[in-house]
């Protein structure tokens, strides 16, 4: 029997396990009413659009409400696979049919030159020089669109083109717009806030044939929003869990779930930030505590009081982490769910809750 004594146990890696905790912004969710719309971004891309013009999709939403992440899901699922078409002379291009740009700081020129360059990988000026048009730009994307098979070109943060500083015309983002679908190569997705239905609204041709889309909102308190609500916090408990603590963080659990809820706003990607902040403190106190072989590390309700106090966006808002205030949320997380709004009957209906993944944590059934 050797008398050496068991290794002793290697210190935490707090720069490893602090990079595997700010991962979590970057977890793609998904939840009832996201599987729903991300199949009808996926329609837009197996469309046929010889017969016709393209379609034009509105992806709507609030800051932070996870659309700009749905679409870096869509285009994580279409790598651009390099050389694979090949055309009638033997030349081969890559294979691009997602192609998503963002509108941040650009006029409607500057957004055509973008386009140009996400699918070409080259500069418009490297072909036609110094002087061209926005129709000179037009004509090229339709070459490169073509040779590289895009279907689908989501253009984010669409509403910028009204707001920043280029302060397009709605008509003439529209005209744009128009020009791109006529081209009958692929659809477009216009991503933004509300704001942005400025843009097809102002064109007659346009808008009769743009639906209402899709519209992200805060998680309230229907009971969709609430499965859905409980599946993005499944996620990011089974992330942290998995990559960080491995052990549970209990985030679905009822009362917790309502906590977070209501300090986030219902907002994903506030939600995300906070959760993160907490993981934060709770991995320094386990590693303050890791001679106690008795502590089960993960986020507990301490953690998340701590990095709710400390989170300038909510500064001056009650904390409903803290034990004073956690009698008051869990009457909250006791009330029934209330009734959904009717959706809008104009096209696929905007607020439409789909099913939920079944998972759910046991207790918030009770």
């Amino acid at each position: 029997m050797s008398d050496e004594l068991p290794p002793a146990p290697r210190p935490l890696d707090r720069a490893k396990l602090k990079w595997a905790i700010e991962d979590l912004r970057r977890l793609r969710t998904r939840y009832g009413k996201l599987r729903l719309i991300e199949k009808d971004i996926l329609d837009l891309i197996s469309r046929n659009n010889r017969g016709s013009e393209g379609r034009v999709k509105l992806l709507l939403g609030a800051s932070r409400t996870g659309k700009s992440q749905l679409v870096e899901m869509v285009e994580f699922q279409f790598p651009v696979r390099q050389r694979a078409n090949q055309s009638e002379n033997g030349d081969f291009s890559d294979d691009i049919p997602v192609v998503c740009v963002s509108a941040r700081n650009a006029s409607v020129k500057a957004l055509a030159e973008r386009i140009y360059q996400k699918i070409s990988g080259r500069s418009i000026e490297d072909v036609l020089g110094r002087r061209y048009n926005r129709d000179n730009i037009v004509d090229q994307i339709a070459h490169v669109a073509r040779v590289c098979g895009t279907k689908l070109i989501a253009i984010d943060e669409v509403h910028e083109l009204l707001e920043g500083r280029a302060r397009e015309t709605p008509q003439s983002v529209a005209l744009f717009v128009k020009d791109l679908v006529n081209l009958k190569l692929f659809s477009l997705l216009l991503v933004g806030t509300e704001d942005a239905r400025r843009i097809t609204d102002s064109n007659v041709e346009l808008k009769k044939r743009t639906p209402r889309g899709h519209t992200l909102e805060a998680f309230g308190r229907t009971e969709t929003d609430i499965e859905d609500w409980l599946d993005v916090l499944d996620d990011y408990d089974r992330h942290l869990q998995e990559d960080v603590f491995g052990h549970s963080s209990n985030l679905t659990d009822r009362v917790m779930a309502e906590a977070l809820r209501e300090a986030s706003g219902g907002v994903v990607g506030d939600a995300a930030e906070l959760i993160e902040a907490a993981a934060i403190v709770a991995l320094d106190d386990w590693i303050a505590h890791e001679d106690d072989r008795g502590m089960v590390p993960g986020i507990r309700w301490e953690h998340l009081e701590a990095a709710f106090g400390n989170w300038l966006l909510v500064e001056g808002k009650a904390n409903p982490f803290s034990p004073s205030d956690r009698a008051r949320v869990k009457r909250a997380a006791a009330l029934p769910p209330v009734e959904a709004a009717a959706p809008e009957p104009e096209g696929p209906a905007s607020g439409v809750r789909g099913s939920s993944n079944p998972k759910r944590d046991a207790s918030f059934q009770k």
